[in-house]
């Protein structure tokens, strides 16, 4: 876990860098994640600083948008068999309270499920760091909750692979 002073410091110097143009990626059977990662040096020669994804997480067969999902545990084969991150953003639905009070994320490695952090309350949002991890399968525990927690979004991402 990262101390949140360290954290504070990190998300402020992230918010000081130059953003140019965003470039929003459509994934699919032609566009998965490895073609996403060849793609970077070219986006940033045409001066593009930040990329976002359509859902990365297995949907229906053949879906042309991504946005029909069916398993938010596990990532779209067609996209490619793995993914690597080092962090994740969790969102939690507040119109009726912070409503988490203990989670854990955890990877499918090996056969088994390994920790990569556990914490209290995600509250509006709430990041996570943490060694980068390698895996097709990933997943949010809700360990004690007041009533009937609501997740906004989970995201994952790879710090690692910042262009500048």
């Amino acid at each position: 876990m990262i101390e949140a002073g360290v954290l504070f410091q990190q998300a402020v110097a992230a918010l000081r860098r130059d953003r140019r143009a965003s470039y929003r990626l459509q994934l699919g059977a032609a566009l998965g994640f490895d073609e996403v990662a060849a793609l970077g040096p070219y986006l940033d020669a045409l001066g593009v600083s930040d990329v976002y994804l359509s859902p990365c997480f297995r949907c229906g067969p053949g879906s042309s948008h991504g946005y029909d999902v069916t398993d938010h545990n596990t990532f779209n084969p067609e996209l490619g068999s793995a993914a690597s991150f080092d962090r994740t953003v969790t969102m939690e639905w507040l119109t009726e309270g912070q409503r988490v009070e203990d989670y854990s994320i955890e990877a499918l490695q090996n056969g088994a499920w390994k920790k990569l952090a556990h914490a209290q309350a995600i509250g509006h949002k709430k990041i996570d760091i943490f060694p980068p991890v390698t895996t097709q399968r990933v997943r949010l525990n809700l360990l004690s909750t007041v009533g009937s927690a609501a997740i906004r979004e989970f995201q994952l991402f790879n710090g690692s692979m910042q262009t500048r």
